[in-house]
């Protein structure tokens, strides 16, 4: 049976499915741990304090090259990444499970002895508008999103991001019901074995 470092649960879903809200949530009950992300997006209003680390692609790719990222991808036109030192960081409070929200595009680089469970989060889309504005997005932004996710290539690669989940959960349960179920998807996992 294969032996892995790490646990990461990668919460995967639409803009504005609780992908950020569910992590802080599974992270604030112990036992799993939120990961600082790299970035070449520029910030959002809605980010919260220690989620990434901006940087330009010049010091991004650099990085890559110098194989500091555990986890790599690609979504829209900016790249994330998962730092070994953040994984490092926890393993010294004894942590070895983290949780992230994640898309996991079509050129992602995975180290293999890390376990991803994927979990994705059903929500409608109206639902998903309600909590775009309520988190402090522009009515343009929202749109500028839906109109990219209504895009026919957008539709295939969502679909396609969905099947590769080993999970679905109905995120339009109460915040503390999804955490909760989430929570206990990581904890099942009770061995990194």
């Amino acid at each position: 049976m294969k032996e892995y470092l790490y646990l990461i649960l990668c919460l995967s879903g639409l803009t504005g499915a609780g992908k950020t809200a569910v992590s802080e949530g599974v992270s604030k009950l112990g036992e799993m741990q939120t990961v600082l992300k790299v970035t070449t997006r520029p910030k959002r209003a809605s980010d919260l304090d220690g989620e990434y680390c901006f940087v330009n692609s010049e010091i991004y790719n650099k990085m890559f090259q110098e194989k500091k990222f555990a986890l790599h991808t690609k979504y829209y036109e900016h790249t994330y990444a998962i730092p070994y030192s953040t994984l490092e960081e926890g393993k010294k409070k004894n942590i070895s499970r983290f949780i992230t929200p994640w898309v996991f595009g079509k050129d992602s680089v995975f180290d293999p002895r890390i376990r991803y469970v994927r979990i994705w989060l059903e929500l409608s889309q109206e639902e998903r508008v309600k909590r775009m504005l309520n988190r402090g997005d522009s009515k343009e932004y929202v749109a500028k999103r839906l109109d990219q996710e209504a895009l026919p290539q957008f539709a295939v690669y969502w679909e396609q991001q969905r099947q590769q989940c080993q999970w679905v959960v109905d995120a339009s349960a109460p915040l503390e019901e999804v955490v909760n179920k989430i929570r206990a998807i990581g904890l099942d996992c009770v061995n990194l074995h």
